[in-house]
């Protein structure tokens, strides 16, 4: 940084604000780029009429019903509650220093782990029939969200420490309590918290995706090359409305750190 700083005239302190105005400006251009994105997807939702099950052909299709289990139910990992399809993250509460406030700590929460519950299928049942949602690679829009098993509730296997029969079982299905705590680099509890998305048996099911022939008149709804594979048990207003609501506070986000970069260059340099 010296080096670079010394070559085109300007203070080391200066070269660090003009690198955060960048880094404003990009972040500015992506939260842009993703209120684009949700423009376009709602666009797309509103646009696609819906096809009855019965009625499914080869290709992009929008079907919506009640969400069903194909055999056997899940059971979420974390709060054990009955599903056909969740989703998960691991966050633990880190402590970085701050130098602005001489030694003083700052928290934020940083993500260890996050999966879901791959590609098991489940149905989507509407009056007509029935067809298999295959969930992976699908982008989930939940309205059922648990955030829960913080540290007061929830603790990891290490030295010195028992973990309770609830941790160590939704450990064990993520991989294994060693794994975890090998990731987090931990030699005493962290505060955690685990947060659940849920799709539940007998939800409204929205579903935006590719109508695959498996068989003569049996089709199942997957991801396919680049076409849109949304799963939401919103309604699709509802859905509508969500996306419309993430384009308007992206675009306001994106003014504010274009703001930003401008006013760390003109009140800094």
């Amino acid at each position: 940084m010296e080096f670079i700083s010394s070559h085109i005239n300007i203070s080391a302190v200066e070269f660090k604000y003009i690198v955060l105005s960048v880094i404003f400006f990009v972040a500015g251009i992506v939260s842009f780029y993703l209120a684009y994105k949700n423009s376009v997807t709602a666009k797309l939702i509103k646009n696609t009429a819906t096809t009855s099950i019965s009625s499914l052909r080869s290709g992009f299709v929008e079907i919506k019903g009640k969400a069903k289990a194909t055999a056997s139910e899940l059971l979420s990992p974390a709060t054990k509650a009955v599903c056909v399809y969740y989703e998960y993250k691991i966050e633990q509460l880190q402590s970085t220093r701050n130098s602005r406030k001489h030694g003083g700590q700052k928290k934020s929460w940083k993500i260890i782990d996050q999966g879901t519950s791959g590609n098991i299928p489940f149905i989507c049942k509407d009056d007509s029939g029935e067809v298999e949602v295959m969930p992976e690679r699908a982008q989930f829009i939940s309205k059922n969200k648990t955030k829960s098993l913080n540290s007061s509730s929830f603790s990891l296997n290490v030295p010195g420490e028992k973990t309770s029969p609830r941790a160590n079982d939704f450990l064990s299905n993520l991989g294994g309590i060693s794994k975890v705590a090998q990731a987090l680099g931990v030699t005493g509890r962290p505060p955690i918290r685990i947060t659940e998305n849920l799709l539940l048996p007998g939800d409204q099911l929205y579903v935006l995706g590719y109508a695959k022939k498996r068989a003569k008149k049996v089709y199942e709804i997957v991801k396919y090359k680049k076409y849109p594979f949304i799963i939401s048990n919103f309604s699709e207003r509802a859905l509508v409305k969500k996306l419309q609501w993430g384009v308007s506070w992206k675009i306001l986000f994106g003014i504010a750190l274009f703001a930003l970069a401008y006013l760390v260059l003109r009140y800094r340099l």
